[in-house]
């Protein structure tokens, strides 16, 4: 493909790999595309995917907290008789829930984007013993990804393969991150009502999500993990490009990977 001329640094969902003090892009076949008789493939710069799951629940917090700041507060009146706030105009409610729709969106992609980086990094040839009870369990890479939580694969089996000594008890994103997988999983295996001390309550993670992650900065705490994480793990391929320790200036450096033959 050549060398490629940048004129300002590339998108940060392009996914980016390093020789020595090279760095590289790949072309990613997308799909078979079609113009008159012609039939060809349509190539892309490939894409971190873990990035595109970051962009995603960033660009929906956003939204989120757009929605809530110009579009719901400023139409909220106090209800003296009833002693509750209110929408003005009960007609703009659905406001809400499109508010909602985007917190749910955050919680999952922001989920999603350090399970998928976890997930690359463990070994396709592990093979992660434990007992419990006195009976033997053996997993492999499939059976870890499937069976196993996030924060399980990061405490159990990420430091033991690479060595890693982690005050978990000490380290300020884990029990955020430890709350967001708590979330996303009340989303993925949502109970519209749920008997709590003998009553019967209506959504009851909604407000948490709701406050947590547009009032508390909760999502944060994915990024900050990976953060961490990529300071203790040397190597580490695949992540997206604003977590390299180092500037890279890619108006020099980046170039394309050659076609062989």
């Amino acid at each position: 493909m050549g060398k490629v001329d940048y004129k300002e640094l590339p998108d940060k969902r392009v996914e980016i790999f390093t020789t020595g003090d090279k760095y590289y892009k790949q072309g990613f076949d997308i799909y078979k595309h079609s113009q008159g008789a012609i039939k060809s493939s349509f190539i892309i710069s490939r894409p971190n995917f873990p990035s595109l799951f970051l962009n995603i629940s960033d660009n929906s917090i956003r939204e989120a907290e757009q929605i809530y700041k110009k579009e719901i507060c400023p139409f909220i009146l106090y209800n003296r008789e009833k002693d509750y706030f209110e929408m003005k105009d009960i007609s703009k409610e659905f406001l809400l829930y499109d508010c909602l729709e985007k917190v749910f969106v955050g919680i999952v992609f922001s989920y999603t984007f350090v399970e998928s980086i976890i997930n690359n990094l463990i070994p396709n040839d592990i093979k992660f013993e434990w007992e419990k009870n006195g009976e033997k369990f053996s997993y492999g890479k499939i059976d870890i990804e499937r069976k196993m939580s996030t924060t399980d694969k990061i405490k159990k089996v990420i430091t033991k393969c690479f060595n890693i000594n982690i005050n978990f008890a000490k380290l300020e994103c884990w029990q955020d991150f430890k709350y967001l997988e708590y979330l996303r999983n009340e989303i993925i295996h949502f109970k519209a009502e749920e008997y709590i001390e003998n009553k019967i309550v209506v959504a009851p993670r909604v407000s948490e999500m709701f406050v947590c992650c547009l009032m508390n900065n909760l999502l944060d705490s994915s990024r900050n993990l990976i953060k961490y994480l990529s300071g203790k793990i040397e190597k580490n391929m695949g992540l997206p490009h604003e977590f390299y320790p180092q500037h890279i200036n890619f108006k020099e450096h980046l170039e394309h990977f050659k076609k062989k033959g």
